[in-house]
């Protein structure tokens, strides 16, 4: 069984001894990394409050399956328990003071968008990518006839929804008035249900965009992890954060979801240089977090500390020292999201099944790990959600626990 343990922030002015909601230690602590500033002021504008309209129940739902999308239930059901997320996606498209703020771009520029995102990213992870919409008009007119010509040939085959309309609609009929029992509780959705199919077609298109994922008849084994990455990517891309009134969309996503740290390369001396390009892009979250083999007990504390273990490098003349040494790699956290996920690797180096259990505490201190000398602020997460594979490596089931 594989785990993919998703966390939410606890607070930065909470005492050490018992994390909650935001706050400060009783204990002096380094100054955030200015990229953690950022990400807080970010996240703060987000009301971190649960958008329910039900009066009667607040309960959450299930998420009937139809075949095998059982990696994508698990997946939306994660997201859909994230309350800032809930609150980020039901603002795009949305009126406020009589205006339209984060607007839908048209689909065939979120398509091309998408495209380019996945060539650029295959040329270099560091490799700053450009806005579409920066194309002269000429230029998208031939896209987007390129792309209608694609789909007229191979219906499906090209993106012709908002994902982050889709997103939306869905989050709000999964926390609405609709489809509730007799005693106002809210009933499953069926798997037919208008709201849940859109996101599967969306996403059905969008499997295009992750490298080895099934496309044709969905029998294969899928992640979960790939799909939360793909959709959210889509989401970010539904709007032009290009155009300074969109830019809090993206920056705020940043707040919640993307993990951006540092290398470092060490003397034993103490100089440290950093590399000419950092070996850990921005990411959403932690991936392929290695366990120990089966039969050994380990626990996600234990897996997160060798994750942060400096490694050796080879040999190089120190120009501080003027001796030649051997070089250290270590990596610091500079930014961390308010929802943190973390996915486990369910292979072993020789290629098969971890099957090996891994204790997941309630409370992850990560404030070890950051990029802000001695004394660092408080980084802790809070267990949020669970998803777990039960089965083999090509055949088995995705569950979320929330």
């Amino acid at each position: 069984m594989s785990t993919n343990p998703w966390g939410h922030r606890t607070a930065h002015n909470a005492p050490r001894q018992r994390p909650n909601m935001r706050g400060t230690s009783l204990y002096p602590m380094a100054a955030p990394h200015a990229r953690q500033v950022a990400k807080n002021i970010a996240a703060k504008q987000i009301p971190n409050t649960w958008p329910i309209p039900r009066n009667r129940s607040k309960k959450s739902r299930g998420l009937r399956r139809n075949g095998n999308t059982c990696f994508r239930l698990s997946g939306l059901q994660a997201l859909l328990h994230l309350p800032r997320f809930l609150q980020w996606i039901i603002s795009h498209n949305s009126m406020r003071n009589g205006t339209r703020i984060f607007p839908c771009r048209p689909a065939h520029v979120i398509h091309a968008q998408l495209d380019l995102n996945m060539s650029s990213t295959t040329i270099s992870s560091n490799k700053k990518i450009p806005s579409i919409d920066e194309l002269p008009e000429k230029e998208l007119t031939q896209l987007k006839k390129k792309l209608e010509k694609k789909e007229k040939k191979n219906p499906g085959s090209t993106l012709t929804d908002c994902p982050a309309c889709a997103v939306k609609a869905l989050a709000q009929f999964y926390w609405g008035i609709q489809n509730l029992n007799a005693g106002g509780v809210p009933d499953s959705l069926p798997f037919n249900n208008a709201e849940l199919d859109r996101v599967h077609q969306v996403d059905n298109m969008l499997r295009q965009f992750t490298p080895g994922a099934d496309t044709g008849a969905g029998n294969a084994q899928e992640d979960p992890e790939e799909m939360q990455t793909r959709l959210l990517t889509a989401c970010l891309e539904s709007v032009n954060y290009h155009l300074n009134e969109n830019t809090a969309w993206k920056a705020r996503y940043e707040a919640l979801f993307i993990l951006q740290q540092e290398c470092f390369w060490n003397c034993p001396c103490g100089s440290q240089q950093v590399p000419p390009n950092n070996p850990a892009p921005d990411s959403i979250g932690f991936n392929n977090i290695a366990i120990l083999s089966n039969g050994t007990p380990d626990s996600l504390e234990e897996a997160m500390r060798r994750e942060f273990e400096p490694t050796p490098l080879s040999t190089f003349h120190c120009h501080i020292c003027n001796s030649t040494q051997q070089r250290m790699q270590s990596t610091r956290i500079e930014g961390s999201p308010e929802y943190l996920r973390i996915k486990l690797s369910i292979v072993n180096s020789n290629g098969t099944p971890n099957l090996n259990p891994v204790n997941l505490p309630e409370v992850l201190n990560l404030s070890e790990y950051q990029a802000v000398g001695d004394g660092p602020p408080l980084l802790m997460y809070r267990l949020s959600s669970v998803l777990a594979h039960g089965g083999k490596h090509n055949a088995g089931h995705w569950v979320a626990s929330n």
